[in-house]
C-alpha cells in the first residue's frame, strides 16, 4: 500500500512538473530557427491608442499588452511539437470561448475573466500552416473579446489580429 502511494505521488509530481505555461510557450519558441516573436508594452500599446478611432480605440483601451509568437517559417518539425505543446497547455483557470478546425488546423480561444471582466485572451493555432500564440492582456468586455475574434479570421485560413 505504501508503494502504492508513492507510485501515485511520483506520477502526479511528474505531470505537475510537466505541464505547460503560456509564458513556457513563449519562452521556448521565441528563439527557434525562423521563429518571430513580439512584444508590445503597455507604453506603445498607450502611444497606439493616441492614434485610434472608433471601434479600435474602444477596444484598445482595454487593452494593456500583447504578445504574438508567429512559428509560420519554422520547420515542420518544430510545428508539430508546437501543436502538440499547445494542445496540452495547461488551461487551468482559463474558459474556452471558441474552437476551431480545419483540416490539419485547430485555432483555441481562450479567456480568463472575473466579474464579466476579461483580463486575459489567448489564441492559440496549431497547424502545418498557421502556428501562433496570441496573448492580450488587459480589461475587456466580452464584446471586445468577440469583435476580435470575429475579426481574427479571414478567409485565408490564417489568423488576423488589427485594431
Amino acid at each position: 500500500m505504501k508503494k502504492l502511494l508513492i507510485l501515485c505521488v511520483m506520477v502526479l509530481a511528474c505531470q505537475l512538473g510537466s505541464a505547460q505555461q503560456v509564458s513556457d510557450l513563449f519562452e521556448k519558441y521565441a528563439h527557434v530557427q525562423n521563429a518571430e516573436s513580439v512584444s508590445v508594452s503597455p507604453l506603445l500599446i498607450k502611444f497606439a491608442r493616441l492614434f485610434a478611432d472608433g471601434d479600435d480605440a474602444r477596444v484598445l483601451k482595454g487593452i494593456n499588452s500583447l504578445r504574438v509568437l508567429d512559428l509560420d517559417e519554422c520547420s515542420n518539425e518544430v510545428k508539430e511539437r508546437f501543436a502538440l505543446e499547445a494542445n496540452a497547455l495547461e488551461v487551468k483557470g482559463y474558459e474556452s470561448l471558441m474552437e476551431a478546425s480545419k483540416n490539419d488546423e485547430k485555432t483555441r480561444f481562450l479567456l480568463k475573466m472575473k466579474d464579466d471582466v476579461v483580463h486575459e485572451l489567448l489564441i492559440l493555432c496549431g497547424g502545418a500552416d498557421d502556428c501562433a500564440l496570441i496573448q492580450i492582456k488587459g480589461k475587456m468586455t466580452l464584446q471586445d473579446v468577440v469583435e476580435l475574434a470575429e475579426n481574427s479570421k479571414k478567409g485565408d485560413g490564417h489568423v488576423h489580429i488589427s485594431f
